[in-house]
């Protein structure tokens, strides 16, 4: 079964078979929709206390800072809300931009936010993104 939820540019979902979070932008986001969708997703997370998430950035477009309040403000929620560690991570997916300033900001965010226990992988994909999910963690 699949919960979800729709906002103007992102859709969010449940997978409860499967145990993760899809968050998939379907266009550029306005600041409002896309605090909310995080904001949202985050309620699923500690809700289901998920530690697997399928980020679909194919059709992403974001605004600086926007894109600093994910890394100052929401990531930081996001480690209290459900913890994690080397014995209990946490798994991303990420569908790779078409966009490469969005491409570039994910490579430094990983670079900077690599944390025992935080694994991030990189896809083309969903697919693939999908597959590895399923195969790693409880």
């Amino acid at each position: 079964m699949v919960e979800s939820k729709e906002f103007d540019s992102i859709k969010l979902s449940y997978d409860e078979d499967d145990k993760y979070i899809n968050f998939e932008y379907l266009k550029s986001s306005k600041s409002d929709d896309f605090r909310a969708a995080w904001n949202a997703a985050l309620k699923i997370q500690e809700d289901k206390n998920c530690k697997k998430w399928l980020l679909n950035q194919k059709k992403q477009s974001i605004h600086p800072e926007d894109q600093k309040w994910v890394e100052t403000d929401w990531i930081q929620r996001s480690m209290k809300a459900t913890p994690f560690s080397e014995d209990d991570p946490r798994y991303v997916a990420i569908i790779q931009a078409e966009n490469f300033f969005v491409e570039f900001s994910t490579k430094k965010f990983i670079k900077e936010n690599s944390f025992p226990g935080f694994i991030i992988n990189i896809f083309r994909n969903a697919e693939d993104g999908v597959k590895w999910l399923k195969e790693v963690g409880a």
